[in-house]
């Protein structure tokens, strides 16, 4: 009998499988920030809102109309944008996408060991200290998981979620 977990990474699987074909590839970023966010938990969180925040936002509204009227977590979502790492608050979420080296380097200081999933589509993020790192081959998505850093930010990943994806050990 299949445990529950593997009924969620199924449905997973074919929900991304099935997104490539209808979906331009900034759309499917938008929708997996929010998928991989129901397969973490956050240690210290009692917050009423599900908060997603966009450094730098590249992809015009498409968090605000995907996650209009929404629920993570059973909580609705709240989208933030800004465009200094400095006026970040409180957030479950932060999405980062591509940036200068110098800049990945100032925010990953800054949010150091902080209960934040830190997620961007930047090559070689997992390893260079983010959470999750979402790619394409074959236009398809393709998540890395950096377990050390997710631990370090005091998240919880589903195991359900780490079987689709890469774990990689990374600072």
């Amino acid at each position: 009998m299949f445990s529950k977990g593997i009924y969620v990474f199924i449905a997973f699987l074919v929900l991304i499988t099935n997104l490539n074909a209808y979906e331009s590839e900034e759309k499917i970023e938008v929708l997996v920030v929010g998928k991989v966010s129901k397969f973490v938990k956050w240690e210290r969180d009692r917050k009423k809102e599900f908060v997603i925040t966009i450094l730098d936002n590249q992809h015009g509204d498409l968090f605000d109309t995907v996650y209009k009227n929404k629920k993570i977590q059973k909580r609705p979502v709240k989208i933030v944008y800004i465009s200094d790492i400095n006026d970040l608050k409180f957030t479950h979420v932060l999405f980062v996408p591509k940036i200068s080296s110098k800049k990945l380097e100032k925010l990953l200081k800054k949010i150091k060991n902080k209960n934040i999933l830190l997620i961007s589509n930047i090559r070689g993020f997992a390893q260079k200290g983010g959470v999750i790192q979402i790619s394409f081959i074959s236009q398809k998505p393709k998540l890395k998981v950096n377990i050390y850093k997710a631990k370090k930010n005091h998240l919880k990943v589903s195991s359900s979620l780490l079987r689709i994806s890469e774990v990689v050990k990374g600072k």
